[in-house]
Protein backbone atom coordinates (compact mmCIF):
# COMPACT_ATOMS: atom_id res chain seq x y z
CA UNK A 1 0.00 0.00 0.00
CA UNK A 2 2.89 2.35 0.78
CA UNK A 3 4.49 1.68 -2.59
CA UNK A 4 1.23 2.40 -4.43
CA UNK A 5 0.90 5.66 -2.54
CA UNK A 6 4.42 6.78 -3.56
CA UNK A 7 3.77 5.85 -7.19
CA UNK A 8 0.51 7.77 -7.15
CA UNK A 9 2.19 10.90 -5.77
CA UNK A 10 4.92 10.62 -8.42
CA UNK A 11 2.39 10.33 -11.27
CA UNK A 12 0.32 13.29 -10.04
CA UNK A 13 3.45 15.39 -9.57
CA UNK A 14 4.81 14.52 -13.01
CA UNK A 15 1.53 15.35 -14.73
CA UNK A 16 1.09 18.63 -12.86
CA UNK A 17 4.60 20.00 -13.46
CA UNK A 18 5.49 22.02 -16.52
CA UNK A 19 8.67 21.09 -18.26
CA UNK A 20 11.22 23.83 -18.69
CA UNK A 21 14.32 23.48 -20.82
CA UNK A 22 17.11 25.75 -21.97
CA UNK A 23 16.63 26.89 -25.55
CA UNK A 24 20.21 28.21 -25.45
CA UNK A 25 22.88 26.83 -23.08
CA UNK A 26 23.05 29.20 -20.12
CA UNK A 27 26.85 29.28 -20.21
CA UNK A 28 26.83 30.54 -23.79
CA UNK A 29 27.41 34.29 -24.19
CA UNK A 30 24.92 35.62 -26.71
CA UNK A 31 25.09 38.80 -28.77
CA UNK A 32 22.39 40.37 -26.61
CA UNK A 33 24.66 39.88 -23.61
CA UNK A 34 27.71 41.44 -25.24
CA UNK A 35 25.89 44.34 -26.90
CA UNK A 36 23.80 45.14 -23.84
CA UNK A 37 21.54 48.15 -24.41
CA UNK A 38 21.41 48.74 -20.64
CA UNK A 39 25.14 48.49 -19.90
CA UNK A 40 26.25 52.10 -19.48
CA UNK A 41 29.71 50.92 -18.41
CA UNK A 42 30.18 48.73 -21.49
CA UNK A 43 31.70 45.90 -19.43
CA UNK A 44 31.02 43.12 -21.93
CA UNK A 45 31.89 45.28 -24.93
CA UNK A 46 35.20 46.21 -23.31
CA UNK A 47 36.00 42.53 -22.81
CA UNK A 48 35.20 41.86 -26.48
CA UNK A 49 37.52 44.65 -27.61
CA UNK A 50 40.26 43.32 -25.33
CA UNK A 51 39.93 39.93 -27.04
CA UNK A 52 40.68 41.63 -30.35
CA UNK A 53 43.83 43.18 -28.89
CA UNK A 54 44.87 39.68 -27.75
CA UNK A 55 45.10 38.61 -31.41
CA UNK A 56 47.73 41.21 -32.27
CA UNK A 57 51.25 39.87 -32.86
CA UNK A 58 53.81 40.19 -30.04
CA UNK A 59 56.32 42.99 -30.27
CA UNK A 60 60.01 42.14 -30.40
CA UNK A 61 59.79 38.41 -29.68
CA UNK A 62 57.44 37.08 -32.32
CA UNK A 63 59.75 34.32 -33.60
CA UNK A 64 59.58 31.49 -31.09
CA UNK A 65 59.70 33.97 -28.17
CA UNK A 66 63.16 35.17 -29.26
CA UNK A 67 63.98 38.81 -29.86
CA UNK A 68 63.96 39.74 -33.54
CA UNK A 69 67.51 41.06 -33.30
CA UNK A 70 68.58 37.44 -32.85
CA UNK A 71 67.71 36.88 -36.51
CA UNK A 72 70.20 39.56 -37.56
CA UNK A 73 73.91 40.20 -37.13
CA UNK A 74 73.22 42.18 -33.96
CA UNK A 75 72.64 39.23 -31.64
CA UNK A 76 72.41 35.45 -31.37
CA UNK A 77 69.66 33.34 -29.80
CA UNK A 78 70.60 31.84 -26.45
CA UNK A 79 68.70 28.60 -27.07
CA UNK A 80 69.40 25.91 -29.69
CA UNK A 81 66.84 24.62 -32.21
CA UNK A 82 64.62 27.71 -32.18
CA UNK A 83 62.83 29.27 -35.15
CA UNK A 84 64.99 32.37 -35.02
CA UNK A 85 68.21 30.28 -35.13
CA UNK A 86 66.82 28.36 -38.11
CA UNK A 87 66.12 31.66 -39.83
CA UNK A 88 69.56 33.12 -39.01
CA UNK A 89 71.35 30.05 -40.38
CA UNK A 90 69.40 29.96 -43.64
CA UNK A 91 67.22 26.97 -42.83
CA UNK A 92 63.84 28.70 -42.97
CA UNK A 93 61.35 27.04 -45.30
CA UNK A 94 57.59 27.18 -45.74
CA UNK A 95 57.30 24.66 -42.89
CA UNK A 96 58.75 27.07 -40.31
CA UNK A 97 57.90 30.44 -38.82
CA UNK A 98 54.67 31.89 -40.14
CA UNK A 99 53.15 28.48 -40.83
CA UNK A 100 53.56 27.56 -37.16
CA UNK A 101 51.75 30.49 -35.60
CA UNK A 102 48.97 30.45 -38.24
CA UNK A 103 49.12 34.16 -38.97
CA UNK A 104 46.59 33.97 -41.81
CA UNK A 105 43.86 32.49 -39.62
CA UNK A 106 44.58 34.71 -36.61
CA UNK A 107 44.48 37.90 -38.67
CA UNK A 108 41.19 37.04 -40.33
CA UNK A 109 39.73 36.12 -36.94
CA UNK A 110 40.81 39.59 -35.76
CA UNK A 111 39.28 41.21 -38.84
CA UNK A 112 36.00 39.40 -38.27
CA UNK A 113 35.86 40.31 -34.58
CA UNK A 114 36.69 43.96 -35.28
CA UNK A 115 33.93 44.13 -37.91
CA UNK A 116 31.42 42.56 -35.52
CA UNK A 117 32.41 45.15 -32.91
CA UNK A 118 32.02 48.06 -35.32
CA UNK A 119 28.65 46.77 -36.54
CA UNK A 120 27.15 46.26 -33.07
CA UNK A 121 28.87 48.49 -30.52
CA UNK A 122 26.71 51.50 -31.36
CA UNK A 123 23.76 50.15 -29.34
CA UNK A 124 25.76 50.07 -26.09
CA UNK A 125 24.87 53.25 -24.10
CA UNK A 126 28.39 53.93 -22.87
CA UNK A 127 28.08 56.95 -20.61
CA UNK A 128 31.58 58.20 -21.39
CA UNK A 129 31.13 59.66 -24.89
CA UNK A 130 34.87 60.11 -25.43
CA UNK A 131 35.57 56.53 -24.43
CA UNK A 132 32.95 55.29 -26.88
CA UNK A 133 34.61 57.27 -29.67
CA UNK A 134 38.01 55.85 -28.69
CA UNK A 135 36.74 52.26 -28.83
CA UNK A 136 35.30 52.77 -32.29
CA UNK A 137 38.64 54.14 -33.48
CA UNK A 138 40.60 51.31 -31.86
CA UNK A 139 38.49 48.61 -33.51
CA UNK A 140 38.85 50.29 -36.90
CA UNK A 141 42.62 50.67 -36.75
CA UNK A 142 43.01 47.17 -35.30
CA UNK A 143 41.25 45.83 -38.38
CA UNK A 144 43.58 47.88 -40.61
CA UNK A 145 46.58 46.48 -38.74
CA UNK A 146 45.42 42.88 -39.26
CA UNK A 147 45.13 43.56 -42.99
CA UNK A 148 48.63 45.05 -42.97
CA UNK A 149 50.02 41.93 -41.29
CA UNK A 150 48.46 39.89 -44.11
CA UNK A 151 49.54 42.20 -46.94
CA UNK A 152 53.16 42.40 -45.82
CA UNK A 153 53.37 38.59 -46.08
CA UNK A 154 51.14 37.69 -49.01
CA UNK A 155 50.57 40.87 -51.02
CA UNK A 156 46.97 41.40 -52.09
CA UNK A 157 44.41 39.55 -49.97
CA UNK A 158 40.58 39.43 -49.95
CA UNK A 159 39.07 42.60 -48.45
CA UNK A 160 35.90 41.74 -46.54
CA UNK A 161 34.76 45.36 -45.89
CA UNK A 162 31.97 45.53 -43.28
CA UNK A 163 30.34 42.20 -44.05
CA UNK A 164 30.23 39.30 -41.60
CA UNK A 165 29.65 36.01 -43.41
CA UNK A 166 27.86 32.97 -42.03
CA UNK A 167 28.23 29.29 -42.83
CA UNK A 168 25.45 29.57 -45.39
CA UNK A 169 27.21 32.31 -47.38
CA UNK A 170 29.62 31.90 -50.26
CA UNK A 171 33.03 32.60 -48.73
CA UNK A 172 35.11 32.18 -51.88
CA UNK A 173 36.06 35.84 -51.95
CA UNK A 174 38.20 37.18 -54.78
CA UNK A 175 41.69 38.36 -53.96
CA UNK A 176 42.16 42.14 -54.11
CA UNK A 177 45.37 43.45 -55.59
CA UNK A 178 48.16 45.01 -53.54
CA UNK A 179 47.25 48.63 -54.35
CA UNK A 180 43.62 48.12 -53.37
CA UNK A 181 44.66 46.66 -50.03
CA UNK A 182 47.07 49.52 -49.28
CA UNK A 183 44.43 52.10 -50.22
CA UNK A 184 41.98 50.41 -47.85
CA UNK A 185 44.46 50.36 -44.96
CA UNK A 186 45.37 54.04 -45.49
CA UNK A 187 41.71 55.05 -45.68
CA UNK A 188 40.89 53.16 -42.48
CA UNK A 189 43.79 54.83 -40.64
CA UNK A 190 42.56 58.25 -41.77
CA UNK A 191 39.01 57.41 -40.67
CA UNK A 192 40.19 56.23 -37.26
CA UNK A 193 42.77 58.88 -36.37
CA UNK A 194 40.38 61.56 -35.06
CA UNK A 195 38.56 58.99 -32.92
CA UNK A 196 41.68 57.85 -31.07
CA UNK A 197 43.39 59.09 -27.94
CA UNK A 198 46.06 61.75 -28.41
CA UNK A 199 49.61 61.03 -27.32
CA UNK A 200 50.82 60.66 -24.63
CA UNK A 201 48.20 58.47 -22.96
CA UNK A 202 47.66 57.92 -19.26
CA UNK A 203 49.30 54.81 -17.70
CA UNK A 204 45.98 52.95 -17.63
CA UNK A 205 45.72 53.03 -21.43
CA UNK A 206 49.29 52.29 -22.44
CA UNK A 207 49.26 49.75 -25.26
CA UNK A 208 46.00 50.96 -26.80
CA UNK A 209 45.97 52.48 -30.25
CA UNK A 210 46.46 56.25 -30.37
CA UNK A 211 46.27 58.84 -33.12
CA UNK A 212 50.06 58.81 -33.47
CA UNK A 213 50.12 55.02 -33.74
CA UNK A 214 47.49 55.09 -36.47
CA UNK A 215 49.56 57.61 -38.44
CA UNK A 216 52.64 55.42 -37.97
CA UNK A 217 50.75 52.47 -39.47
CA UNK A 218 49.65 54.68 -42.37
CA UNK A 219 53.25 55.74 -42.97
Amino acid sequence: RGLLFILGVYVVTALSCKRYYEEVPVERITEEYVWDQLDSNGKSARAYLTQIYALTPPGFNRLGSDLLCSASDDAMPSRPSTDVRTMATGGMTIFFGESQDNTWAKDYIGIRKATIFLNNFGVVPLKDVNEKRYWFGEARVLRAMFYWELVRRWGGVPLLSDTVSTLDDNVEFPRNNFAECIDYIVTECDRAKDSLRPDPVDPGNIGRWTKGAAMALKA
